[in-house]
C-alpha cells in the first residue's frame, strides 16, 4: 500500500497530495453526501400538461385539423421531430385566446352539408332534363 496518491486537477492547478488515510475520509465525505441528497424527498421534474394532436385541438376548438396546422405557430404548436413535416402537439390550453391570437374572420365557415337526405330534397335522375 502506497502511503500517498498523486491527485491531478484541471485548469493548470498544481497536483495535490493525499495520504491514503485523506482520500479514504474524502471518499466517505462524497459518499455521505450523495446519499443524503438521494435519501431526500423525491421529487420529479413536473411533467408537461397533456399535449393534443391537432385533430383533437381541431375537433375540441369545432375547427379543420387544416384550420389548425394553418395556425399552429398561433396556437402554441411544439414540433416532435426535425423532418420536413414534424409532428405538431399543443398544450392543453391552446385555443383559449382564439380570438386575441387569430385575425377575425379568418375561421373557417362550416362545411355546406349537401341537400341528399333531407326532407324535401329532389336528386336530379341522370339522362332525364
Amino acid at each position: 500500500m502506497r502511503a500517498s496518491r498523486p491527485l491531478s486537477l484541471v485548469g493548470g492547478m498544481s497536483a495535490v497530495e493525499l495520504s491514503e488515510a485523506q482520500l479514504d475520509a474524502l471518499a466517505m465525505k462524497i459518499a455521505a453526501r450523495v446519499a443524503e441528497s438521494l435519501a431526500g424527498p423525491y421529487e420529479p421534474q413536473s411533467a408537461p400538461s397533456s399535449l393534443q394532436t391537432a385533430a383533437q385541438l381541431a375537433a375540441r376548438l369545432g375547427v379543420s385539423v387544416r384550420y389548425v396546422r394553418e395556425h399552429a405557430d398561433q396556437l402554441g404548436a411544439i414540433r416532435i421531430g426535425s423532418g420536413t413535416k414534424p409532428r405538431l402537439r399543443f398544450p392543453a390550453d391552446a385555443g383559449a385566446k382564439l380570438p386575441d391570437t387569430v385575425a377575425a374572420g379568418s375561421r373557417p365557415r362550416p362545411r355546406r352539408t349537401a341537400a341528399r337526405n333531407q326532407p324535401g330534397s329532389v336528386l336530379a335522375i341522370r339522362g332525364a332534363a
